[in-house]
């Protein structure tokens, strides 16, 4: 796994909680993210730009979340890719439904996991417009590994969170 991490300038260090490992993304020599990997998590890439689903693909491996790939939000929806995935990535803007249109579909469905939107429509209103819409975080391209890795941390903790205060 280090070889695999360095290569997208990631270094694995111990971690003494219930996931193993853990990665801390490194910028010129210093930490600006840390990523706590779990190999229970399934992450899906929807995106019509064919390099940035398999790069996406690569960094959620090389951070333990596995993930599945689809080349629109039209074939997400048709195979329920929701189903089985505790985090989505979807581009905001595709041929076919966008990911604004992604998110109005899956509101009105339970269960439906976190979505995180990409766009390179930074402004204000795109943002606003996505988080209205039931979106966790809005992600600029190109797309920043660590702050990415933050978001994936936040959503895990708060998943971690969740669990401990379930009844039992």
């Amino acid at each position: 796994m280090v070889e695999q991490c360095l290569a997208i300038g990631f270094y694995p260090v111990p971690w003494f909680g219930n996931f193993g490992a853990e990665c801390v993304a490194v910028s010129l020599g210093k930490a600006d993210a840390v990523m706590v990997t779990s190999n229970e998590w399934v992450a899906a890439v929807v995106d019509d730009d064919d390099s940035l689903r398999e790069s996406l693909r690569d960094l959620l491996e090389s951070a333990g979340v596995a993930s599945k790939l689809y080349s629109s939000a039209d074939a997400f929806l048709l195979s329920e890719g929701y189903l089985g995935t505790d985090l989505i990535f979807s581009d905001f803007e595709m041929p076919g439904l966008s990911g604004i249109d992604l998110l109005r579909q899956l509101q009105g469905l339970s269960d439906v996991p976190p979505i995180i939107l990409m766009t390179s429509h930074t402004d204000p209103h795109v943002v606003s417009k996505a988080l209205s819409y039931g979106a966790v975080a809005v992600l600029s391209k190109p797309i920043d590994t660590c702050e990415l890795l933050k978001s994936l941390e936040h959503l895990l903790n708060r998943d971690e969170r969740a669990d401990e205060t379930k009844p039992r």
